[in-house]
């Protein structure tokens, strides 16, 4: 037993031991109309035939899905050209793919007793549990090849990409909606709301069988609209579904976006910028630091501001607005003249935070302790109204 779950891991290993691609190709779905399996026209080409070159997988059904993640780096196939579409997916897989996503910069202090730190999924487990998106047993076990199901990954992809709650109708329309565990249900009614999830052909989630590879590209792959994968300028255009900016030293321009935007931890204390984009969804904001989050000319409904070390600046400047920023963790917020924010919300959990405002906010709502406006103090609880220019101050409404 002992053995069989050995070599089920090294097998895993093989599979996931690709990184990076070269260049700064990300996912994307181009103005041209290319197909899911097209990359950024923006790159050229890429190495169609290592991406594609899978023995197992001509005329499969998750061809393309595998071949657009193959290509971005996350996933890859073993040394005999096979992605095993068949195979469950591991805890430990499962793990290293989301990390490949996010690059999680926080390793946490938890240490689990059947996962080596020098083990090729070691980093991956640590840091994707560090994020509360993957945990670990009571009995301080991670058990790396243990297989997951459907519903756990799910949950697990939820928790990644930070999904809001789905109406129940959207569970209850399944006809084995009965069969989905508690804890599950709140992230596959998400899911199942967002559009990435969906039933066979008799309208059964089946949440208790077992993920496959096959299975977890293509929902991974409907999750991904946009990866970045290099530093550098790059033209986003129209992007369906999410844009995912993993590292520093990336500036977008020019497009729209129709799922969320993530800034995320990978991006480390670095900048990112943003100039002439719509983001339909929302931002969520967990990278970058003192250098920024910048956005300009760009139009965003809500931004969220949840970064879990160190503080991070984010700006908004040459006429962009924002339905509503949401500081869950301390940051600091600038808005630059010509520019405008309609609600700004101060949560509890981000004391010590600021705001510098040339430009103008709806409204303001402060829930935090030890937070600035232009340099004064707010009153936790206080709420402020209409605010414009340098001359906005905790003592106008």
């Amino acid at each position: 037993m002992y053995r069989k779950g050995i070599s089920k891991l090294l097998i895993a290993g093989l599979l996931l031991s690709g990184i990076q691609l070269p260049g700064t190709t990300g996912i994307a779905q181009a103005d041209s109309g290319e197909d899911a399996a097209g990359l950024s026209a923006s790159t050229g080409q890429v190495d169609a035939a290592r991406a594609a070159g899978f023995t197992d997988m001509k005329q499969h059904w998750a061809a393309a899905a595998v071949n657009r993640l193959s290509a971005a780096g996350i996933l890859q196939g073993d040394e005999a050209g096979q992605f095993r579409p068949g195979q469950a997916v591991s805890r430990a897989e499962m793990a290293a793919m989301i990390n490949r996503v996010f690059r999680y910069a926080d390793s946490g202090s938890t240490v689990f007793s059947d996962v080596s730190a020098s083990s090729w999924y070691g980093k991956d487990v640590s840091r994707v549990n560090a994020a509360g998106v993957i945990q670990g047993y009571a009995d301080g076990r991670f058990q790396p090849g243990a297989a997951v199901t459907r519903q756990e990954a799910v949950t697990m992809l939820s928790r990644a990409f930070m999904l809001e709650a789905g109406s129940p109708g959207a569970l209850a329309a399944q006809s084995d909606a009965a069969a989905v565990s508690g804890y599950a249900r709140e992230a596959v009614s998400a899911m199942l709301d967002a559009g990435y999830l969906r039933g066979d052909a008799g309208g059964k989630l089946n949440p208790q069988a077992q993920m496959t590879r096959a299975e977890l590209a293509e929902l991974l792959s409907r999750m991904v609209g946009w990866i970045s994968s290099g530093e550098g300028s790059q033209k986003l255009g129209a992007v369906s579904g999410n844009v995912i900016v993993n590292r520093a030293n990336v500036q977008l321009e020019g497009g729209t976006v129709s799922g969320n935007l993530y800034v995320t931890a990978g991006a480390g204390e670095g900048e990112v910028g943003f100039s002439g984009i719509k983001v339909q969804g929302t931002a969520h904001i967990s990278g970058g630091g003192d250098h920024s989050v910048v956005f300009r000319q760009s139009i965003l409904g809500q931004i969220k501001l949840n970064k879990l070390t160190t503080l991070v600046r984010m700006v908004l400047e040459e006429g962009s607005t924002a339905a509503r920023i949401d500081l869950l963790k301390p940051a600091k917020v600038e808005i630059g003249a010509g520019s405008r924010a309609e609600a700004v919300v101060i949560g509890a959990g981000a004391a010590g935070s600021e705001i510098v405002s040339r430009g103008q906010i709806g409204r303001l709502e402060n829930q935090a302790d030890r937070v600035l406006l232009n340099g004064q103090a707010l009153k936790t609880g206080e709420t402020l109204r209409d605010l414009s220019g340098t001359g906005a101050t905790a003592g106008k409404c």
